[in-house]
């Protein structure tokens, strides 16, 4: 590796820990609160945690193949 390029790595390297740096930090426990706030009034139209009725599915098979 150059110098040149092993300074522009380190340069961007400076750049996105000057932006991490600036980001605001909060307390877990406070946005663990708003997480669990938020997952209660959202869980009845979450498909995953109240799962999907049995004739919405597009899953389920519609019928099945007999052969006599």
């Amino acid at each position: 590796m150059s110098n040149q390029s092993t300074a522009v790595l380190f340069k961007k390297i400076v750049e996105q820990l000057s932006k991490e740096a600036k980001n605001e930090r909060l307390k877990v426990s406070e946005t663990a609160k708003d997480l669990i706030q938020y997952c209660s009034q959202h869980a009845a139209g979450d498909p995953l945690v109240s799962g999907v009725p049995y004739g919405e599915n597009p899953f389920v098979e519609k019928s099945r193949c007999t052969l006599v």
